[in-house]
């Protein structure tokens, strides 16, 4: 009995290095019911010299996907565990809980959770339309007669022209500004004459002179809506805290999703001490972990385990593509990416030229609920 300890005891230290961690137990000895997920202490299992008892089974941790590093740690669905961490194979892309190849998967294509739109195919990591349409926006449209993709995608012929034969043809009232129909009495790119951009971020147009439009108010060197906007919420000088958003009405709240507990604003869907209602702790055990508000014992579903939450690490706002990676005041997470967003002041909807004009390299994306602007959001897509 004592040599079989031994040659346990050996094992347990010769894979404690596969996550980094001190041998376990770090002074040498070993308490088959102390292992993490022994639940019977059954010793009549004897386990080989690279294997830990994990309850009563018997489990290499370098390659389990059920006890991937440790007892009682399972991969998500689909991806297996390889050298005790849970990865995916050559070439394949871990998104939302699968492995998938980004060359050529419809909802995964170039990166994780870009989705090509209806008819369109990924192919080599961009989605391809079928022929004599083009994806634009998320969408595959025929730029020669759609108005908001006139001849290439993100040129609108706006209210005061019609697209015909790829070319913006205007109405009577508006000018012809490079292609783009336009009112020069009210058009921030194309104040009083065409190419006279108003230099204040966001200002708006009025009877052909620059100025912060309704709705909006000068904070230094742009027109902020003080309604929305989490750098600006209320007035030019009031920020929202990281974990909060500003809520349409001028007031610093959670954010979406977000419950607040007394002084914190926490996830009652991810929070193992506030697990569906503030307070609500999910015990030690085998249930100590919280998923949709329950507590249960593994994540499932492509979430990943976070402290004692489930979560999906390319949209949670306080574990952004990794645990504990939080986004700050004015970023939303987008495929696991913390991107800054800025309300785009005189756009309702999208598409939304002043994005593009104000917020280089950003993308229009629509009003979050209860918010009178569409957002400028700096990322190759909009957040799901």
């Amino acid at each position: 009995m004592r040599w079989a300890l031994a040659v346990l005891l050996l094992g347990c230290q010769s894979i404690a290095g596969l996550n980094g961690a001190e041998p376990y137990p770090p002074d040498g000895s070993l308490d088959e019911t102390a292992v993490d997920g022994a639940v019977d202490g059954d010793a009549s299992v004897t386990c080989g010299a690279t294997e830990l008892r994990c309850g009563a089974v018997c489990a290499d941790p370098a390659t389990s996907s059920e006890h991937c590093g440790r007892c009682g740690n399972p991969c998500p669905s689909g991806v297996p565990c390889v050298g005790g961490t849970c990865q995916c194979p050559s070439g394949l892309s871990a998104c939302s809980g699968s492995c998938v190849d980004t060359k050529t998967n419809n909802a995964h294509c170039g990166m994780c959770g870009k989705v090509c739109p209806a008819g369109a195919t990924c192919t080599a990591g961009a989605c391809v339309c079928p022929d004599g349409l083009t994806e634009c926006g998320g969408a595959c449209v025929d730029t020669k007669t759609t108005n908001a993709h006139c001849g290439m995608c993100g040129k609108s012929c706006g209210a005061g022209g019609d697209c015909v034969d790829s070319k913006c043809v205007c109405k009577s009232g508006f000018n012809d500004c490079g292609g783009i129909c336009v009112d020069l009495t009210k058009d921030p790119l194309n104040c009083a004459a065409c190419g006279t951009k108003c230099t204040t971020k966001f200002s708006g147009c009025t009877a052909s002179v620059c100025g912060c439009g309704a709705g909006s108010t000068l904070c230094t060197d742009r027109c902020a809506a003080t309604t929305d906007d989490s750098l600006a919420c209320g007035g030019c000088t009031t920020a929202c805290g990281p974990r909060e958003h500003c809520d349409g009405t001028g007031k610093c709240l959670c954010r979406p999703g977000l419950t607040r507990c007394g002084a914190n604003c926490v996830d009652t869907r991810a929070d193992g001490l506030n697990c569906g209602s503030c307070g609500r702790v999910c015990s030690s055990g085998a249930n100590d972990t919280c998923s949709g508000g329950s507590c249960t014992k593994n994540c499932t579903g492509g979430l990943f385990q976070c402290g004692r939450g489930c979560v999906d690490l390319q949209k949670d706002e306080l574990n952004c593509g990794s645990c504990g990676r939080a986004c700050t005041t004015g970023q939303m997470c987008v495929s696991g990416n913390c991107v800054a967003y800025t309300p785009a002041v005189g756009c309702a909807t999208c598409p939304c030229a002043l994005c593009e004009a104000y917020v280089p390299g950003s993308l229009c994306c629509p009003a979050p609920p209860g918010h009178k602007f569409a957002v400028c959001v700096t990322a190759a897509a909009c957040p799901t």
